[in-house]
């Protein structure tokens, strides 16, 4: 038997999705309109659109292992959506999944149809990310809040 979806979850769908256009749509201006690691100063010594590609995760870690990490990326979002009606149903738990499942699923676009992932975001003192990343980390980030809040 099919549930019948609520307002609210069908909102989250709608972010989700939105979310996926947005950082693909972003990531194509940016193979459109940037050359491959020559960086666009868009605040001088601070903030740089610098297009680069990564075939592992976050810092460069599990290089050159695509097929490994399509995998998983899809192990994980099928287990996330398989055991949803278990995960908390608080409207900002469920905005947090929500943005990580985003992320989570137009990066695993790139790994698919691209073979890598594109970066663009380059502030310097970290890695070069996307806004994929950002969901998957401001998800991470609001969840751990979640969580210990309830406590």
């Amino acid at each position: 038997m099919v549930k019948k979806r609520s307002k609210k979850q069908l909102n989250l769908i709608l972010i989700g999705v939105l979310l996926i256009l947005i950082d693909q749509l972003v990531k194509y201006l940016a193979i459109s309109n940037l050359t491959f690691h020559q960086p666009i100063a868009v605040i001088k010594n601070f903030f740089y659109l610098t297009l680069t590609t990564n075939t592992g995760v976050g810092f460069g870690l599990l290089k050159n292992t695509n097929t490994l990490l399509i995998f998983l990326t899809i192990m994980i979002i099928g287990g996330v959506l398989y055991f949803y009606e278990y995960l908390p149903k608080s409207k900002n738990a469920q905005l947090a999944i929500t943005l990580i499942l985003a992320g989570a699923f137009s990066n695993l676009i790139d790994r698919i149809f691209r073979n890598h992932i594109i970066d663009f975001l380059d502030f310097r003192v970290w890695p070069i990310f996307n806004i994929a990343d950002i969901c998957i980390t401001l998800g991470a980030i609001y969840l751990m809040i979640y969580y210990l809040k309830k406590k």
